[in-house]
């Protein structure tokens, strides 16, 4: 199950990263181009539900860092979601 949500995922992550170069409207509202942020919190959930508990403290840590991160490195001129919608998520 793991693998099918990594694909789709990962899926999902191209077709965003295409859609916002020709359709930059439609990708932001569509999900299948929004899909893959879903896919990567259920990869999470995943792992944090296999008992890795320190492991899920520190990408937690890590996580909130990138999150303040985006906050100030990103502006209006930023693509999202795009690539760079990978930090914060």
């Amino acid at each position: 199950m793991l693998g099918v949500i990594v694909c789709l995922a990962l899926l999902s992550l191209l077709l965003s990263e295409w859609m916002w170069r020709a359709y930059p409207a439609a990708n932001f509202f569509l999900i299948p181009t929004r899909a893959w942020e879903l896919g990567v919190g259920s990869i999470c959930a995943f792992l944090a539900h296999r008992g890795l508990r320190r492991e899920s403290q520190v990408l937690s840590a890590l996580g909130l860092g990138l999150i303040l991160f985006a906050i100030f490195a990103f502006d209006e001129k930023t693509p999202f979601p795009s690539l760079y919608a990978l930090v914060p998520v």
